[in-house]
């Protein structure tokens, strides 16, 4: 992901942090997080990735850290709303990709003790968020009560590894137009894409269908892909708005 955004859509690799493994601990979520966030200024998108656990309980969206505890779920992971969605909201000006790839089909599974506080993401934080801007979206790998599946030919998550495609312009599918990756031609992409490659290349027989959240106003433009000989352009430094004037219908 990290090369993604530095080779394809031209981020500073300096404004980029990679938490993996221990790196990715309660603390540093909920300090560091919120700190990064409340340094960003208008015109500036915000890119959130997390690959793990996330589920809901006790009234608010979690996700598990690198010291989660199976003894102590709620007191050892994260509330989503106040590391990530709550200080976004509280940024005007600033548009924001969120995408989690996560589900919590194995800790219902191996967790016995948590079986009776612990369901699915909800919607309702995500909605509250991509309300609160024009430009916001929240991408996510299954739906409720599914399992996002990894895959050993792809060496990936099945999820992750067509969002980066899309992102890299190697799925036409994924296009609006003059080689646009918008946020409702991500969705669209990511939701037909997934589901055919689980029919076709694997054995899976459980479905897995992402979905995404976006705001409505405009089309939120998230990428233009170059032509192959074409340079690799740079990150806006505004947020892009395409079609202003066009019919509902482009």
């Amino acid at each position: 992901m990290k090369d993604l955004l530095v080779q394809e859509l031209g981020v500073p690799a300096e404004n980029i942090t990679v938490w993996l493994d221990f790196e990715a601990t309660k603390s540093m979520f909920e300090n560091e997080l919120p700190y990064v966030i409340r340094q960003l200024s208008p015109g500036d998108r915000f890119i959130f990735f997390y690959a793990g656990h996330g589920f809901f309980a006790n009234g608010t969206n979690r996700l598990t850290t690198w010291d989660s505890h199976p003894g102590n779920l709620f007191g050892t992971t994260v509330s989503l709303e106040d590391v990530l969605l709550g200080p976004l909201k509280n940024q005007q000006g600033v548009s924001s990709l969120v995408f989690i790839d996560a589900c919590a089909a194995n800790l219902k599974t191996n967790l016995v003790q948590a079986r009776d506080i612990i369901s699915d993401l909800t919607r309702n934080e995500f909605e509250a968020l991509v309300r609160s801007t024009d430009h916001s979206a929240a991408y996510f790998a299954c739906s409720p009560s599914e399992k996002a599946y990894p895959s050993d030919s792809l060496k990936h998550g099945i999820w992750t590894f067509h969002l980066i495609k899309a992102l890299r312009g190697e799925a036409e599918e994924a296009f609006h137009r003059d080689r646009w990756i918008t946020g409702d031609s991500l969705r669209n992409y990511l939701t037909s894409a997934v589901p055919a490659f689980i029919r076709a290349n694997t054995k899976i027989q459980g479905e897995q269908r992402p979905f995404a959240i976006l705001s409505s106003n405009g089309v939120f433009g998230i990428h233009q892909v170059p032509s192959s000989d074409a340079p690799k352009p740079t990150l806006p430094t505004s947020t892009i708005k395409l079609g202003d004037s066009e019919p509902e219908d482009r």
